[in-house]
């Protein structure tokens, strides 16, 4: 299964078209997040896993960080089919795919 955005150039372009509802998606996880910076050369895909051997579809995914501070770091996963930010569902076409332990401390007092 591929995605039809075949080079990294493709794939920054389509993020960047949403890049607003990613941006939205990460801050939502704390309101002491205030900013959000992407690494655009970190980009990847893949198919994601359902347990069939043709998988649940294929994401882009890129890691960032928060607040300016790149050891505030995450990895989030955009379905690559996503066409419209009318249909943009949270949980479904964006999610983490870190381990989010180390922006654990923007939680606290919240």
């Amino acid at each position: 299964m591929e995605t039809k955005y075949k080079t990294q150039e493709e794939q920054i372009e389509f993020l960047k078209k949403h890049e607003s509802q990613m941006t939205e998606y990460v801050k939502s996880y704390s309101e002491k997040i205030k900013t959000v910076t992407y690494v655009w050369d970190t980009i990847d895909s893949g198919v994601v896993g359902n347990g069939t051997p043709m998988g649940a579809g294929v994401v882009i995914d890129v890691h960032g960080y928060v607040n300016n501070d790149s050891k505030l770091d995450f990895s989030i996963a955009v379905n690559s089919k996503l066409e419209s930010v009318d249909t943009f569902e949270p949980e479904q076409d964006i999610y983490f795919l870190s381990d989010l332990s180390n922006l654990a401390v923007l939680k606290e007092g919240e």
